[in-house]
């Protein structure tokens, strides 16, 4: 498996997806730019510590842009899922998947995995009765 550092248009998607979405993450808050600031700029070191992991003797294959959110309109829950998607695969590298908010990230793709499964017309017309 490969590891990369993400584009900075994906850690905004993933945190604006995760702005909208909650208001504590990975142990950090989410209600002001700071909090955004600081919770991409964790995002990036999860990332970087798992390229660092997948790659020890390539330590410039870990280098992360300064982070600083930039409002964006509100991700599509598909946009959302991609990038967090994105995200979670760049980062599962050692212990990594333990960590707060490796595991807020899985649970977040799996609940909009389900509301986007949940409107679909064939889910809807299940009836097991």
């Amino acid at each position: 498996m490969s590891s990369m550092i993400v584009s900075l248009k994906t850690m905004n998607v993933v945190v604006s997806a995760i702005s909208k979405r909650a208001i504590h993450f990975g142990g950090l808050m989410t209600a002001t730019a700071l909090d955004l600031d600081a919770l991409g700029t964790a995002l990036y070191d999860l990332n970087r510590r798992a390229v660092l992991h997948r790659y020890p003797q390539d330590k410039h294959l870990a280098h992360t842009p300064a982070y600083s959110y930039q409002p964006i309109v509100a991700p599509t829950d598909a946009e959302a899922l991609y990038a967090i998607n994105d995200l979670l695969h760049q980062c599962a590298e050692g212990n990594l998947d333990q960590e707060s908010l490796f595991v807020d990230m899985e649970t977040m793709a799996g609940e909009i995995a389900m509301t986007m499964a949940q409107n679909t017309p064939a889910y809807q017309a299940v009836d097991l009765r």
